[in-house]
């Protein structure tokens, strides 16, 4: 139900912390270091293991929030990227048996509804995961690249993909992007595409 509270609600929340100038200053010093660990891959991505067996790759200059636990069990972790093609990662993860993809999704899919927004869930392929679901739907919030201005609340290209993992594990990879800038558009495709789960 994060999730679902991000299209509305969490983009906010991500924000509100008091590490907007620790954020930006580690934003722009990130793209130097990254590419000096070999981490950044020429399109500017770098591919990360953020939690249990997910692999994922996000912006080279994204600035990785600090990690959430909920009383549900789950783990979230955002990953913001503020620059010229601005993008908002979350990656949610249950351990074993704690919450199955199917759960999460009926869960994702009655918040959104919640608050009148139909996603659209398409079945998706996940390299070593399996019952895989893509959601894609669009909102309007004030997203994290926004919170350091007073700004209004802007339109948001929400999408995510939620998986089960060969242990019983289970992840959501939400990506948030600016539907006014093609480069914001491509680099969350290209974060829903990385995603893969190692087996374990």
């Amino acid at each position: 139900a994060a999730m679902a509270a991000l299209a509305v609600s969490a983009c906010g929340q991500n924000g509100s912390s008091d590490s907007g100038t620790a954020s930006a200053a580690a934003s722009a010093s990130q793209p130097s270091t990254s590419r000096g660990s070999g981490a950044a891959s020429s399109d500017g991505m770098m591919t990360l293991l953020p939690t249990g067996n997910l692999v994922i790759q996000v912006p080279g200059d994204a600035v990785t929030g600090a990690t959430t636990t909920y009383d549900d069990g789950m783990q979230q972790t955002y990953y913001d990227s503020r620059g010229g093609s601005p993008l908002t990662v979350a990656v949610e993860y249950y351990a074993a048996g704690v919450k199955p993809a199917a759960s999460i999704l009926a869960t994702e899919q009655q918040s959104l509804t919640a608050q009148s927004i139909q996603p659209t869930v398409t079945p998706t392929e996940v390299p070593g995961g399996t019952g895989g679901n893509r959601l894609d739907w669009q909102t309007t919030a004030i997203p994290p690249w926004l919170q350091d201005r007073k700004t209004a609340e802007v339109p948001i290209t929400c999408a995510g993909v939620i998986v089960d993992g060969p242990s019983g594990d289970s992840y959501g990879v939400y990506v948030f992007a600016d539907p006014k800038n093609q480069e914001s558009l491509e680099r969350m495709s290209s974060v829903l595409s990385s995603v893969a789960v190692n087996a374990s």
